[in-house]
This record gives C-alpha cells, structure tokens and sequence, in this order.
C-alpha cells in the first residue's frame, strides 16, 4: 500500500513503497532507488598499495589507508578512487600489496 509524502521533499520522491520488506522511493519519473547502505553492513578495512615499479621508481613509495565498505571488493575500488585523485596512481599502473579487515577489540 503506497504512502504519499510531502511533493516539496527535497528530494523529489512521490511515494514510498514496501514489497518484501524492501523500502521503494518512487521519484517523479516513475523510477525505484533503494537506500544507501546502512552503517550496519559497513565494515572498516585496511588496504596497502603502491605504483608498479618502474625503471625511473624501482621501490615506489608505499601507501596504507583506512577505507569503509560493505565487502573487499568496495574496499578496492574506494581505495583505487581515492589513490587516482590524491597521488595520480591508477589501477592499471599500480598493485594491491594487502587488504585487511580491521576487528573492533571485544569488550
């Protein structure tokens, strides 16, 4: 059973949906979007990477960041994206030297 929201939302959805205990946003076009994810199904891994060595850089410079993602594979990517803006480094021009969940100690 639809639920009419507000039309001056700021996001310009019509109507929210529930099918299978599935949240649907219905937007002004007539087209579904799921939510993002939730930050229950976010996980904090640590990626290591660096360039591919070269004959100009034969050891190139190590980089370790910490990046939130649902999976490894989201974690790979985010950690290919931030390196492509932050230091220039590609994926096709560099390689992963480790990935790594990162465990909250138990209390």
């Amino acid at each position: 059973q639809p639920v009419k929201i507000d039309p001056c939302d700021k996001q310009g959805m019509n109507e929210i949906q529930v099918r299978n205990n599935s949240l649907f946003l219905i937007g002004q076009m007539g087209k579904e979007t799921r939510p993002q994810v939730s930050m229950k199904n976010v996980k904090q891994y640590l990626v290591v990477g660096r360039a591919k060595p070269s004959d100009a850089d034969s050891e190139p410079k190590i980089y370790r960041m910490r990046v939130f993602a649902p999976n490894t594979v989201v974690a790979k990517s985010r950690f290919w994206a931030l390196m492509r803006k932050q230091k220039k480094i590609k994926h096709s021009h560099g390689e992963l030297v480790g990935i790594h969940e990162v465990h909250s100690p138990s209390t």
